[in-house]
């Protein structure tokens, strides 16, 4: 006789995205016994910061910390000091202390995507948007460089609905935080019981499918669809890899829940051609909508359009290194809970895992061999772009293959019509 499965009640599935967080985010007890950690989030999601401070305390955590994601406070500091440079760009310290403190204790952090107002910062002066980013990863600087790029602590990023991300993704819509939330639950697993072991098998194929692509002693990943035909280089020791980590210390962590993308780090320098965006993209509080992007012979971005929040898009390429790539990765649609929920979440978390996508700004060491233990001087002639920018923009629907290249020019086809094309790829997650 079948069994129904019980659905879980809210308090339950709020547990299990808080076991998500510190089981699967940050390594389980491994990971958080006597550690700091920081957690960032709206306001409203302070259900889900209780619930996460809680399992964190349960494992063993020194000290947690959580630090309100406000951007219509920073609106109007924006606006307030808009005569003021130094005044406008100055960052309090006991906001950066909370993630550069965790770098000698190899402490942890979460971020809980969206923010109330997604959007708040696109009613300032978007010069000002985006500086004030760029002042925030800078006054972050010892975290970014001696933490995420060195690989020393376990770090990751959940989602949960907000009242101004539901109005994006059902606008109008007076149930829409319910209904965001509930496509979320269904993405995260977590009305399953099990949701963490359903994840750590995910991941795990995640896995295999990195070990297959490198297999294929790759120089270069090659983008075919509508309005796109894109060739990123690769470094001779960029190698992909699932969001699955493990830091100098041991501690296996994952770095994005949900995950379905296998990812690396290009060379800057040999990015040619060019792509349209398949979804839309926030950057600093703008909707970037119908962005079409040109690369030239250096690797840089020699022109672009884009349908609506060009000046966004414009702030980032004008930041040093913003204008090439520091990440490509390669998403199936085969088993994508996101890209089957039919949504556009108007949310890179979610979005880029529904799509291959590049990012332009800053590469991650850690997705090349021996990165995280490299100069920058290293880094740089290997062709790891460094910037004070990271945006992630998604290039690949139902219409795009996408190729692996070797040195000899030969091709292996990984996507077909958007979905995994190897028998072991196409395994479903």
């Amino acid at each position: 006789m079948d069994t129904v499965q019980r659905i879980l009640t809210e308090a339950e599935r709020l547990a299990n995205t808080a076991g998500l967080v510190t089981e699967l985010g940050w390594g389980g007890e491994a990971g958080v016994r006597g550690k700091l950690i920081t957690i960032a989030g709206a306001p409203s999601t302070f259900d889900l910061v209780q619930a996460i401070t809680q399992a964190a305390y349960d494992l063993g955590a020194r000290d947690v910390s959580f630090i309100p994601v406000v951007p219509e406070l920073t609106a109007m500091h924006l606006k307030a000091h808009a005569d003021d440079d130094e005044a406008r760009n100055s960052v309090p310290q006991i906001w950066a202390d909370a993630w550069n403190r965790l770098v000698d204790d190899s402490g942890c952090t979460v971020r809980i995507e969206s923010p109330d107002d997604p959007l708040a910062l696109s009613r300032c002066n978007g010069a000002h948007a985006s500086q004030r980013t760029v002042a925030e990863q800078a006054a972050r600087k010892r975290f970014y460089d001696e933490g995420l790029f060195k690989v020393t602590l376990p770090w990751t990023i959940i989602p949960r609905a907000t009242r101004g991300w539901a109005e994006l993704v059902f606008p109008g819509d007076p149930n829409g935080v319910a209904k965001l939330q509930e496509a979320l639950d269904a993405i995260l697993c977590t009305n399953d019981p099990d949701c963490v072991q359903r994840w750590r098998e995910r991941i795990e194929l995640s896995e295999r499918r990195a070990e297959a692509l490198n297999a294929v002693g790759a120089s270069a990943v090659r983008f075919v669809g509508p309005g796109t035909d894109l060739t990123v280089g690769l470094s001779p020791v960029s190698y992909f890899s699932s969001a699955l980590k493990r830091t100098k210390h041991g501690v296996q962590h994952m770095a994005n829940i949900p995950t379905f993308e296998s990812f690396s780090t290009p060379n800057k320098h040999l990015t040619r051609g060019h792509f349209t965006c398949t979804r839309p993209v926030i950057i600093a509080g703008t909707l970037v909508k119908g962005l079409k992007v040109w690369f030239n012979d250096k690797g840089e971005v020699d022109r672009f359009e884009a349908e609506s929040g060009s000046d966004a898009f414009r702030s980032v390429i004008e930041t040093p290194g913003g204008n090439m790539l520091g990440e490509v990765a390669l998403v199936g649609l085969d088993g994508n809970a996101i890209f089957d929920s039919g949504l556009t979440f108007n949310n890179t978390l979610l979005d880029e895992n529904a799509a291959c996508h590049v990012a332009l700004g800053r590469g991650y060491p850690m997705q090349l061999r021996g990165g995280p233990d490299m100069t920058e001087e290293q880094l740089s002639e290997l062709g790891c772009n460094n910037s004070t920018k990271h945006h992630d923009v998604m290039i690949s629907d139902r219409s795009t293959d996408a190729f692996l290249v070797r040195s000899d020019e030969s091709e292996v086809q990984v996507i077909s019509a958007g979905l995994w094309s190897d028998s072991l790829l196409a395994q479903a997650c």
